[in-house]
């Protein structure tokens, strides 16, 4: 091996390539029976570094598969090579580190967690996001971080804000967007309580 020769050492195959596992590195490029060699093209590598601390191997895997149109798969050692070499570069970064994806913005919270970055600082200000909730830009600009544009919303406030397009670029459309949102939830809710209550007395009246 070239590297025995070079060093005057006598390790194995195995040995050394425990080495190479171990600090990452990695060609970039794989061969399996002969086949012709797989290179990621620039596109694809910035992909992965964009997303690999933000994902596990199997996300990842799935959304580089759907974006790039590949059959990759999470055990394929073409795509976990290159994961493992820029996981171990992204892992070094400093918490409060930022990085985007898909025109979000992540910010790193803990060693290996990356969060929103809007989420992390309405948790800063206000504790854990409820379930069922989120939080959303009042103003629809993703780049605005004021604490007084981060609206928390429930899910179904939200699903009625889209479809009924109540998110506007002014925050303080949006918030009244969100008590029309809670207005339509209580009205709704009123009708299927007044629809019980009727249903419940039709059927006391006919066992009476």
């Amino acid at each position: 091996m070239l590297f025995n020769e070079h060093f005057g050492l006598k390790l194995s195959y195995t040995q050394v390539n425990s080495v190479i596992a171990r600090n990452g590195f990695h060609s970039g490029v794989y061969q399996r029976n002969n086949k012709p060699c797989h290179k990621y093209t620039p596109k694809q590598i910035q992909f992965i570094k964009d997303n690999i601390s933000l994902f596990s191997y199997e996300e990842l895997a799935r959304k580089f598969n759907r974006k790039f149109n590949c059959s990759n798969t999470v055990t394929d050692r073409k795509l976990h090579g290159i994961v493992y070499l820029y996981k171990l570069r992204r892992d070094r970064k400093q918490i409060g580190s930022e990085c985007m994806s898909n025109g979000v913005c992540y910010i790193k919270t803990a060693q290996a967690v990356w969060k929103k970055k809007h989420i992390a600082i309405w948790e800063a200000a206000n504790g854990p996001v409820p379930q069922g909730h989120v939080v959303i830009f009042a103003d629809g600009n993703k780049s605005n971080f004021d604490l007084d544009n981060l609206l928390l919303v429930s899910r179904q406030e939200f699903m009625i804000m889209n479809h009924l397009k109540l998110i506007f670029p002014d925050k303080e459309a949006t918030k009244a967007g969100k008590l029309v949102a809670d207005l339509i939830l209580l009205i709704n809710r009123k009708k299927r309580e007044a629809a019980q209550v009727g249903a419940a007395k039709r059927k006391k009246e006919n066992t009476a």
